[in-house]
């Protein structure tokens, strides 16, 4: 993970992002769980946050123990946040 975040550290220290993402978060229209590792050192701080805002029905949440793969790293908080997000 931490190699893969040096490939994307430039000055500003966010990975590039397509232009037209914005745009096409305002056309999602079913509610959206956006879940970011708080721990991840391959996108910035707050990403999940800045997407689920973008998306009329998004939410976001964070895994705190967790790095770039946090349904992998903490499954079962992943799991508890789908369900609680699918219920």
């Amino acid at each position: 993970e931490a190699i893969a975040a040096a490939r994307f550290r430039r000055p500003g220290g966010e990975p590039p992002a397509p232009a037209s993402s914005s745009r096409a978060y305002e056309r999602i229209s079913v509610p959206t769980l956006v879940i970011e590792g708080g721990c991840d050192k391959l996108l910035p701080s707050g990403w999940a946050s800045q997407i689920a805002d973008q998306i009329p029905a998004g939410r976001a949440a964070v895994v705190d123990a967790a790095g770039h793969c946090p349904q992998i790293e903490q499954a079962e908080q992943v799991n508890r946040l789908l369900l609680d997000f699918l219920s």
